[in-house]
């Protein structure tokens, strides 16, 4: 699936939640677990909704107004730019596979995320997505051995 500009757009808003968050000094594992179990992302998931314009800073405020408790957590060194592709990438897979958010925090958790980063933020979202679906049916992910077989496939594909 090919994902049109109002999808593209509701992406990139949450993504720039999940940033805002972390540039708030917040803890962005706390805030994206907590997202993801949110109202404000049943409302994003209903495809009813697709069309919503909520802006980032709403879905951050909205979060916040139903989890207090993230103030309490602090950042740790979190980068804006890793939670601005990991809240990028669960709305962009949650459109494609029609899943819904808290179902996608059982698949692949935040800090599960965090450690693909580095793997994964230049890869295509379809071939992000394909990749999460197959590394959500093992019991294990370590981003290293994944990025060496990433590494060896795309060698073979080349010759």
């Amino acid at each position: 699936m090919i994902l049109d500009s109002y999808s593209l757009n509701t992406c990139s808003r949450q993504g720039r939640a999940f940033a805002l968050a972390v540039s708030k000094g917040y803890s962005g594992l706390y805030f994206a677990m907590r997202f993801l179990q949110s109202e404000t992302a049943k409302y994003i998931d209903d495809t009813n909704n697709t069309f919503n314009f909520l802006s980032p800073k709403e879905m951050y405020e909205f979060v916040l107004e139903q989890f207090p408790s993230i103030e309490a957590k602090p950042n740790n060194g979190d980068k804006q730019d890793v939670f601005y592709w990991i809240g990028y990438i669960y709305r962009a897979w949650s459109i494609i596979d029609k899943k819904k958010s808290n179902e996608l925090l059982k698949m692949i958790s935040p800090k599960e995320m965090v450690d693909l980063y580095d793997t994964f933020h230049t890869l295509s979202v379809e071939e992000t997505i394909n990749r999460l679906d197959e590394l959500s049916k093992t019991s294990e992910i370590d981003g290293y051995e994944l990025y060496k077989k990433i590494k060896t496939e795309n060698k073979k594909l080349k010759k």
